[in-house]
């Protein structure tokens, strides 16, 4: 399947979740890499880490959707005003994939692997402006975005049953060797893999940002 074909369906752009607890209710919208510059058509490196007023970008209707939310009555009601509203503002993207495509193509196939300079001699374009092209669409450098696709790829591995052995995901992900390996994954979530392994809320803890 192309990289264009894979981008083109809002289903493929980006996973809409939403759970209930009354009387608060808690709704969110997960992209993809590259999606939201798409959105709001703004340089994605000078918004990465800021808080967003979405109304700065799309005015009044921001308002209105705060409010349908409010009183959607399910989950499924949240996720269906936040698809409409998305829908109507993204832009189809059934057009040529961008350098950026590529390289995050590039990065789902082989996670670890590959190099800007070895990506630009093959695009046929500079280091330089493929880094700044990347950074624009995607809010992060191609290799800071090489590091987080392969720790989320060594995150599944490892919480398999049972666990590849160090060896193997020394190999699998491109580490130099373990002790890359061990540095790399404590830089991402505060502890050492094996401690990780046998903490039983160390992986809620990391995904709900308590590290």
């Amino acid at each position: 399947m192309g990289i264009a074909r894979r981008l083109c369906p809002l289903a493929a752009l980006c996973s809409l979740a939403a759970a209930l607890a009354r009387p608060c209710g808690i709704a969110g919208v997960f992209f993809r890499p590259g999606v939201v510059h798409h959105l709001l058509r703004y340089p994605m490196h000078e918004l990465t880490s800021q808080p967003l007023d979405l109304e700065a970008f799309f005015g009044p209707p921001v308002r209105l959707l705060q409010a349908q939310l409010q009183d959607a009555l399910s989950p499924a009601a949240r996720v269906e005003r936040l698809d409409a509203f998305l829908s109507d503002r993204l832009p189809v993207l059934a057009q040529s994939p961008t350098y950026s495509d590529y390289i995050l193509h590039q990065l789902a196939q082989h996670p670890g692997a590959g190099a800007v300079q070895a990506w630009a001699r093959e695009l046929r374009v500079s280091r330089q402006f493929l880094a700044r092209h990347f950074a624009e669409q995607v809010g992060r450098s191609p290799k800071q975005m090489s590091r987080v696709v392969r720790f989320n790829a060594l995150h599944q591995a490892l919480v398999q049953a049972p666990p590849p052995s160090w060896l193997d995901l020394v190999y699998q992900f491109n580490y130099y060797d373990q002790a890359h390996l061990i540095k790399d994954f404590t830089a991402f979530t505060g502890l050492s893999p094996t401690t990780y392994q046998h903490a039983p809320s160390a992986a809620a803890d990391f995904y709900a940002g308590r590290r």
